[in-house]
């Protein structure tokens, strides 16, 4: 909270009415007048004052808060935010009112020409500003046993949906030495989603498991862990994007720079290269596979996946201890995230008051702040917005750790401004404050006394032209309306101004601010039409979550909070909670001037289930048992009886009437009851016992596995690169091979000193003598030199990106070691020769499983592999290599026999 005093001011407002909106925006009336004498010590909304006013309507249907003393003489249903006002308990208030009502309809006051207003304002500020943290709720209320069974339940359905291999999103698997540690050797899994646009692999369902899994490993489950590693390391893989774009992709277009560039189209940068050689980090693009003959409708973020993914990824670092490598990828998509989705670090509006005010993004390529038209220009309807994507607890999460985590070294990580100038760690966490200032207040002026929210309003605030980011402006003077017009937009296939699914995620997010951070999120400040601070109104977490356990209290045919209540009958049916949000009965409260039109079924699982989560916030009128026992009423609506916990595909479904286990469904419902059961943590509450991560011990690989190898790819789609695997019989006779012919190589051929960005282990520099090699120190050898070389190709690349690329076709490796054999097995009869060539088919076309590297031994070599075995990536050979001479290895390539003709180029590009 804020003390500000003494403060004294006097004020006058004199002004024609504004025209209303569609929906109910604006005062009927001709003028109206507020007039203001005000002595106080202010904190936020408490001390002495005296208010008088003359205005057309208090009476608050909508937009945010509820009026303690009001008169109205405004036509029935026609509302207005501007004017709304809540007065603090410990405020003195009086109002009258006189308006005179216009013969005109509304929409006709829409259709003429804007009148101007003119305002008049002296004031005499002496203030002094301090921070205080002071508790003003009751701790926040959770479940009982039901609740945790329930959610149990939903974590097995939603963990259904789970699906190993990035090949399923048309990707290669990242580089594993380029990998923070906890992930090398982890199997990449992803989420498959389905149902209307988010079918296929999307970032929102990433990002849900991300959140989920990161948030049960800060609890010590070690499944949970795994699975977030293992869905982190697909993340960094989308990153990265398809081989035959422009990489990293990120959230950007498909052209160099597009991703990395701040002021390159489209604005922001979604994507960081590391400078400990690690992989890019940021925001990925929102759907896979990308068909490139239809990237347009793939390209660009979703800031809803990204943030879920992101907090998600900071839980399992601070499960993990931070480690540096981890802390390094965090950090960078912390700052992408920032940039590409909340506009850091131009794109912002400026309150009167000087605020800075940074709202949300859809995505890199849309929404928010983004002006309609010129270098910037938004892909979709300019100036849209969803308070289903407002994520507080995120916000301040993000906030926090960058604080803590800091290094110098991040600095780097930071983009410019479009004018060139540095930024700092102070503006970066500006943004993350600042975006939940707009959201509070874009929440307010966009929900009803129901609880209920647009699923997409408008947040016009045009600069003078389009190649200015930032200007002076408030978002929310026409919310939910883009602009004064009346007009609307849409996105997901959501309608404007409808609560709906897309809106109806917001709940569950103002659920987890206050369960995070109950103090800081219990008073928000509210800034009205015009920009200027409102303290008359208080809103935040606790004060919109009551609103929807108000309705289920006010208006359920039934008491959901009394024990052995008559909610559900025998059928578990819950036909008596329904008339709280059914539109079919028609509760107030559901629409107003926030949410003009129409709402969607509350039978609609992902409608009803976040509206469960707001039990968590203390409601005075119910009580903390009873809201308790609400949450286990809301439990035992779907039965889990015949579900198979150990293996889901082996049983049955949850039952009843809205229990449904399709991706969308299951995701608001494990969210839903994951804040309902009491699993969130604080950061503070983080468990950071040592973190068992067996992936990395011996168990199943060699404690010496060449870490710079690339991964796995696709094991059933050679498009993709896989490599051929080596048995045991196979391994042995390429062992024998190198051994036999390895030859002594000419002193002036060998390097003579280790080279200087070569391991010196690599580099046999003591002896010329090959053939007194081993068949491992050969094949490192022959390596070191290939390191060598490369490097010098190359002298402005990474060590890693060298040593990524020193090898990047090996499919010969089978073939020659099986030919080398024939001389030895005498004459082959034709049908000999047909079973030779048809395995050797089979064996490319079929078992790309794993890479088969000679000094690398595998537990144990198999022939075939499993649909998500091993199998490894192929990475592109640079022309450059390809093209010159190998006079760095060419004496020991020609003892060893080993085939090196330059491939042609359209064979490199398909990666064969």
């Amino acid at each position: 909270s804020a003390a500000q005093g003494p403060l004294m001011e006097a004020w006058s407002w004199t002004w024609p009415a504004p025209a209303p909106s569609p929906g109910g925006i604006g005062i009927p009336g001709s003028s109206q007048t507020i007039s203001s004498s005000l002595g106080s010590s202010n904190s936020f909304g408490g001390g002495a004052g005296s208010i008088s006013s003359s205005m057309s309507s208090s009476s608050f249907g909508g937009g945010g808060g509820e009026s303690s003393s009001s008169s109205s003489t405004a036509d029935a249903g026609v509302v207005d935010p501007w004017i709304a006002i809540e007065t603090p308990s410990s405020a003195s208030s009086s109002s009258s009112v006189s308006s005179s009502s216009p013969s005109s309809s509304p929409l006709d006051s829409l259709l003429e020409p804007k009148t101007t207003q003119t305002r008049t304002w002296t004031s005499t500020w002496t203030t002094s500003t301090t921070i205080t943290t002071t508790s003003t709720t009751g701790p926040h209320v959770f479940g009982g046993q039901e609740t945790s069974e329930a959610f149990d339940a939903w974590l097995v359905v939603w963990r259904s949906m789970y699906g190993e291999g990035l090949w399923k999103a048309g990707l290669p698997d990242p580089w594993e030495s380029r990998m923070p540690k906890p992930l090398v050797n982890l199997t990449p899994q992803i989420v498959l989603s389905s149902g209307g646009v988010a079918g296929g692999i999307v970032t929102e369902g990433m990002g849900y498991g991300l959140m989920i899994e990161g948030m049960l490993a800060a609890a010590g489950s070690p499944d949970a862990l795994r699975n977030g590693l293992s869905l982190m390391k697909s993340w960094l893989g989308m990153v990265e994007g398809p081989k035959d774009l422009a990489q990293p992709f990120s959230g950007g277009s498909n052209f160099t720079g597009s991703s990395e560039k701040v002021n390159y189209w489209p604005y922001g940068v979604s994507a960081i290269a590391s400078n400990k050689n690690l992989a890019p980090a940021g925001v990925a693009a929102w759907k896979f596979p990308i068909n490139e003959s239809k990237i347009d409708a793939h390209m660009g973020s979703a800031t809803d996946g990204d943030q879920d993914a992101l907090f998600g990824m900071i839980y399992l670092s601070e499960r993990l201890g931070n480690p540096d490598d981890m802390v390094d990828v965090v950090i960078r998509t912390l700052i992408a995230f920032a940039s590409a989705d909340l506009g850091f670090p131009d794109l912002y509006r400026i309150l009167p008051c000087g605020t800075k005010v940074f709202v949300p993004k859809l995505g890199s390529m849309w929404g928010g702040l983004i002006p309609p038209d010129g270098p910037y220009k938004t892909k979709q309807e300019p100036w849209c917005y969803s308070p289903g994507y407002f994520a507080p607890a995120h916000y301040r999460t993000f906030r926090d750790f960058a604080r803590r985590w800091w290094k110098p070294e991040f600095d780097a990580y930071l983009p410019k401004r479009t004018t060139g100038a540095w930024t700092t760690l102070t503006d970066l966490l500006e943004v993350f404050d600042s975006a939940i200032v707009a959201g509070y207040n874009i929440l307010y002026y966009s929900s009803c006394s129901s609880g209920s929210v647009s699923n997409w309003v408008g947040v016009q605030a045009e600069c003078d032209d389009n190649t200015t980011l930032n200007c002076e402006g408030t978002p929310w003077q026409y919310t939910p309306w883009v602009g004064p017009d009346g007009g609307e937009c849409a996105q997901s296939g959501t309608p404007f101004g409808t609560w709906g699914a897309d809106a109806g995620r917001a709940l569950w997010r103002i659920a987890m601010d206050y369960v995070l951070f109950r103090e800081e999120s219990t008073s928000v400040l509210i800034y009205d039409r015009n920009g200027f601070p409102d303290y008359s109104v208080r809103f935040g977490s606790r004060k919109f979550l009551n609103r929807i356990s108000r309705q289920y209290k006010t208006h359920a045919w039934c008491d959901g909070g009394a024990e052995g209540n008559n909610c559900l009958n025998r059928r578990n049916n819950p036909f008596r909670l329904a008339p709280a949000f059914d539109p079919k009965y028609h509760p107030p409260g559901l629409n107003c001037s926030g949410v003009p039109f129409g709402q969607m079924s509350w039978w609609a699982g992902f409608m009803a289930y976040p509206t469960f989560s707001a039990f968590v916030a203390p409601y005075d009128e119910i009580g903390a048992i009873p809201m308790s026992r609400w949450m286990d009423t809301f439990s035992r609506i779907c039965n889990f009886s015949e579900m198979n916990f150990s293996d889901y595909s082996a049983g049955g479904k949850p039952v009843g009437q809205i229990c449904y286990s399709s991706y969308f469904e299951s995701s608001q419902a494990v969210i839903s009851w994951m804040i309902m059961a009491g699993k969130l943590r604080t950061i503070q509450e983080v468990d950071t016992s040592p973190a068992p991560l067996p992936w990395l011990s011996d168990e199943g690989i060699d404690e010496d596995v060449d870490e710079d190898l690339p991964i796995e790819s696709d094991p059933s789609n050679a498009a993709l690169g896989g490599l051929q695997p080596i048995g045991d019989e196979v391994a042995h006779v390429w062992e024998s091979l190198i051994h036999s012919k390895a030859e002594a190589i000419p002193p002036e051929s060998s390097p003579a000193e280790p080279h200087p960005e070569v391991p010196g282990e690599l580099v046999k520099s003591e002896t010329s003598d090959f053939s007194s090699l081993t068949p491992e120190e050969g094949t490192s050898a022959y390596q070191g030199s290939v390191s060598a070389y490369s490097s010098d190709v190359s002298s402005s690349s990474s060590l890693a990106e060298k040593r990524a690329e020193r090898l990047p076709t090996r499919s010969w490796d089978g073939t020659t070691a099986l030919l080398a054999l024939m001389p030895f097995l005498g004459t082959i009869s034709f049908g000999s020769l047909m079973i030779f060539f048809g395995i050797n088919v089979c064996w490319r076309a079929v078992t790309q499983c794993r890479r088969a590297d000679p000094p690398r031994r595998r537990p144990p070599p198999r022939m075939c592999c499993s649909h998500d075995g091993d199998a490894r990536g192929v990475a592109r050979v640079p022309s450059s290599i390809q093209r010159e001479p190998r006079s760095a290895f060419e004496p020991l390539r020609a003892s060893l026999d080993l085939p090196f003709s330059p491939l042609p180029q359209s064979d490199v590009e398909e990666g064969v």
